[in-house]
């Protein structure tokens, strides 16, 4: 009889930047900021054509 080895598969390793991307993504004030963010700085260089 022949014992075979049976491991649960290791997970891949992850990026540093994966790891951020993924806390950075579950904290959602901190996306919601992010966007806003974005939006404010849009107006900002689009406010000659706005105005």
């Amino acid at each position: 009889m022949i014992a075979l080895d049976v491991r649960p598969p290791e997970p891949a390793a992850r990026t540093q930047w994966q790891l951020v991307r993924r806390r950075f993504c579950r904290h959602r004030v901190a996306v919601a900021s992010t966007i806003a963010l974005i939006l404010l700085i849009a107006a900002c260089f689009s406010a000659h054509w706005i105005a």
